[in-house]
């Protein structure tokens, strides 16, 4: 028999599990990558669900568990040298829309994209990001701004 617990993970997670998946792609590039680096984050998440006090924060824990573990992958990936896979099966999987917005912060550092993650693929707020990223809200919003600005001149010289 599945726990009232059980049931309200499940809930949660597959409410946002295209979410972390496409922040996790984001990251590596690489579909079984991002896949290894859900799947951690949420058995991480379930065995520390009971410490959550607050469901209404489990989005943004769980989400910065899934950037921490797909980062944990980049970086051992990248200290193993191993050359990146052609990932042609991701636009089978979601719009053209999500691959555009890959392509577009690519270029960015690690910070910026995870603030440019959280605030428009996840809609936290600025407050969020703040705690998610433990960053003072000013530091936030001022980088949220000047990586906007970064992108708005990528666009620019694209067209």
């Amino acid at each position: 028999m599945i726990s009232s617990k059980d049931q309200a993970f499940e809930l949660l997670v597959n409410r946002i599990k295209k979410q972390l998946f496409v922040s996790a792609y984001t990251i590596l590039r690489n579909r079984d990558d991002a896949m290894d680096a859900v799947q951690q984050a949420v058995y991480i998440a379930y065995s520390k669900f009971d410490k959550l006090k607050n469901q209404k924060k489990f989005n943004p824990w769980i989400a910065k568990i899934t950037l921490n573990e797909a980062y944990k992958i980049y970086n051992k990936r990248k200290k193993c040298k191993r050359i990146d896979c052609v990932n042609d099966t991701i636009m089978s999987y979601y719009d053209s829309n999500d691959i555009e917005f890959f392509d577009m912060i690519t270029s960015l550092n690690k910070i910026e994209q995870e603030i440019i993650i959280l605030r428009f693929y996840y809609d936290f707020s600025l407050e969020e990001i703040s705690h998610i990223q433990k960053l003072p809200l000013s530091t936030v919003k001022s980088k949220l701004y000047r990586t906007l600005e970064k992108l708005k001149m990528q666009l620019e010289g694209e067209k």
